[in-house]
């Protein structure tokens, strides 16, 4: 290798894994209690078995390369991958006619295409100071690839009590959020209705996607002579989630938003009839707002942030004090001030955060905003101590 290249790895890497269901999924069970007098009850699951349930198959093809640059000073990992699931396991809603409310069941092929890099570049470096940076940068696509025979979508959400669902189509990306948009005329004014108030459309439409573009983060460390400072921001772009928690404070006049206009007891809202005709209809603030809030369209956001997620500050004291203190015994003291999630440089999101508000873990759960607890901001003090 040429002196300017330290180091240089290509790799490749081929892994078919089987994933089986929980225990107990592909035969019934049933909970029964004993009451008084010795008698028993039994209940039925809520979810249907499949005795005929195969394994999820995933294989994941994965290419890359690694290499060091200018005695390390320029650092580089780039990795490619493919991933198919196929006979992913899942519990899909049935008719309400059946003894069950879903079946577990197997739902076809996922694919999963990607890039991840990572960077490290130290700029600046003598014999006092250095300066590092640490760059991470990652893509995912997941696309609908199979579903079964007569599976118009797959549901990854779907409520008796949220109207918004969470849907994946097959050529499509998984994780589309559907809902009500407002009736528009060609000219994209918002119909209203003969009393005054927006109309929503009749179907639910797409308004948006929980897949983001990319995430990231850029990590900045500076240290000179006994003193550091260390700095990481994390970031997203793209992406959409929806707020449950905007859309309830909303409907009850409980936010900035309700401040823009209709805050008078009765007032005509903006829009046109069905006929093209101006709105002349006078409603309440309350109708109103109940209205919207229930118009999905007007609470799609887009989930892009920036935040620093970390700051530290750190002095390591000189050896002649570790000599004096420690008699040889202790090789380094180093003492820190750490701060976490401090502040966002930028986000879209209504009060919540975008990164810390999904309706739970599952895949459609991260479309949801649902009344989440705020963000902790924490700081803390470290001591270091090496023998």
């Amino acid at each position: 290798m040429p002196d300017w290249m330290n180091y240089l790895k290509v790799r490749g890497t081929w892994a078919e894994v089987g994933k089986a269901s929980t225990p107990q999924t592909t035969n019934p069970t049933f909970n029964v209690f004993l009451g008084n007098f010795n008698l028993s009850q039994s209940t039925t699951p809520n979810e249907g078995v499949n005795p005929n349930l195969d394994p999820e198959i995933s294989t994941t093809t994965e290419l890359g390369v690694e290499f060091r640059l200018f005695n390390n000073r320029l650092n580089f990992d780039i990795a490619l991958y493919d991933e198919r699931t196929r006979n992913q396991i899942a519990s899909v809603p049935v008719n309400s006619t059946s003894l069950f409310s879903s079946l577990l069941t197997n739902v076809g092929e996922i694919s999963n295409k990607g890039i991840e890099i990572y960077a490290n570049v130290v700029p600046i470096k003598t014999e006092d100071f250095n300066l590092g940076l640490t760059l991470n940068f990652a893509t995912n696509k997941g696309v609908i690839e199979e579903l079964p025979n007569g599976t118009e979508f797959f549901p990854y959400f779907q409520s008796n009590t949220i109207i918004e669902e969470v849907r994946g189509y097959v050529g499509e990306r998984y994780g589309d959020i559907y809902g009500f948009k407002y009736q528009r005329d060609d000219a994209g004014n918002i119909i209203v209705g003969a009393d005054g108030l927006p109309a929503n459309t009749t179907e639910k439409e797409k308004i948006g996607n929980i897949q983001a573009d990319f995430t990231g983060s850029i990590g900045i460390n500076a240290a000179y002579k006994g003193l550091s400072l260390n700095a990481l921001f994390v970031m997203q772009q793209g992406g959409d989630i929806y707020s449950l928690t905007e859309a309830s404070a909303t409907g009850t006049g409980n936010t900035p938003k309700t401040l823009s206009f209709g805050r008078d007891p009765f007032f005509t809202p903006n829009g046109i009839q069905a006929d093209g005709s101006a709105n002349t209809t006078i409603v309440s603030a309350q109708s109103y707002w109940g209205t919207v809030s229930g118009i999905s369209e007007e609470f799609i956001y887009d989930a892009s942030f920036m935040k620093l997620g970390e700051l530290s500050f750190g002095y390591s004291l000189p050896k002649s004090v570790i000599n004096s203190l420690g008699g040889g015994f202790i090789n380094d003291v180093k003492l820190s001030l750490i701060g976490r999630n401090l502040f966002y440089l930028y986000r879209n999101t209504p009060g919540t955060v975008p990164d810390a508000s999904s309706f739970n873990s599952s895949v459609g759960g991260q479309a949801f905003d649902f009344s989440p607890v705020p963000v902790e901001r924490t700081y803390g003090f470290s001591l270091n101590v090496k023998f």
